[in-house]
């Protein structure tokens, strides 16, 4: 045995490279990606509603939040590397979630208040002849695109094998509702006077009090994230990365006009919505999954 041990370090030493040689980095890569948005807040939100009409409560919050439901995103990246650590990529993020406008637990009441829950409450009565046309929603869409162009510094660990990185983005974020935001939204069937209504421009929730606008919005955007990156071969890899988006200038206060009067049963309105919309700076926090290949290897020709 003790002889055979010169030979074997011998044809060792001869061979081109370890079985689990050293990745190469890739000078153009490009990304699947997927993940968490959780957006920041887009104002204020108050509200009265009355309900004593059917022997209910006169119910009146304030400072509640309008923001959007916490949302899986998805996209793509490429990026292209000037130097072993250094490169720069371009990304598209898009997701899809309903707003919320929530209110905060009282001491004599647990749990957070949803407002599109009263709004619904209310559908009950109205559709209680036809309880399947009844809406599953009040709340509209929000449609969210991130376009970023960033920079990227990486860390070489486990002999390239798994790559710590910290990220330096900047451009747009837009983000836009379906549809006016407080909204009824119907499953297969739409009650055909519904129907009507919106096809002649008329908003049916507004005849009740409640707020009716629509939200359009493109900012600029800066990001500052740190992650992760494993190479599984020479040319496939995953990663994972934390990050802040930031929208810059933000002007929501023109949703500050649809603000409606106090509830009047007597003229069927229910309601009394106050809104007033965040104005400057908003952090959305996010959360990326994905998988990543190498299109041309970084030490190569193309």
């Amino acid at each position: 045995m003790r002889r055979l041990l010169p030979a074997f370090l011998v044809l060792l030493a001869g061979l081109p490279a370890p079985v689990r040689a050293q990745p190469e980095a890739a000078r153009m890569r490009f990304e699947w990606t997927a993940g968490y948005l959780n957006t920041g807040s887009l104002g204020e939100v108050d509200f009265i509603f009355d309900s004593s009409g059917f022997g209910g409560p006169v119910v009146a919050r304030d400072q509640g939040t309008l923001d959007v439901d916490p949302a899986l995103w998805y996209g793509a990246k490429t990026s292209y590397r000037f130097t072993p650590r250094f490169s720069v990529a371009a990304s598209w993020m898009h997701a899809e979630a309903r707003y919320r406008a929530t209110f905060p637990a009282l001491a004599s009441i647990d749990g957070v208040l949803d407002l599109e829950g009263y709004i619904l409450a209310t559908q009950d009565f109205a559709f209680a002849q036809s309880p399947d046309q009844k809406p599953d929603a009040a709340m509209a869409i929000a449609l969210t695109d991130l376009f970023m162009v960033s920079a990227v510094y990486e860390f070489e660990t486990l002999d390239g094998w798994m790559s710590p990185f910290f990220t330096l983005g900047a451009g747009l974020f837009r983000q836009r509702s379906d549809g006016r935001v407080v909204s009824l939204q119907f499953g297969r069937t739409v009650p055909e006077n519904y129907q009507t209504a919106t096809n002649l421009g008329a908003d049916p929730l507004s005849a009740v009090g409640l707020s009716s606008f629509v939200m359009d919005d493109t900012d600029p955007a800066v990001s500052v994230g740190a992650g992760l990156r494993v190479a599984i071969s020479q040319r496939w890899g995953v990663h994972a990365q934390v990050e802040d988006v930031v929208r810059l200038g933000t002007d929501l206060t023109y949703i500050d006009e649809t603000s409606t009067p106090a509830p009047d049963l007597q003229q069927g309105r229910l309601f009394s919505t106050t809104f007033r919309g965040a104005e400057g700076s908003i952090h959305n926090f996010a959360i990326r999954f994905g998988v990543d290949y190498a299109i041309w290897p970084f030490s190569r020709p193309r």
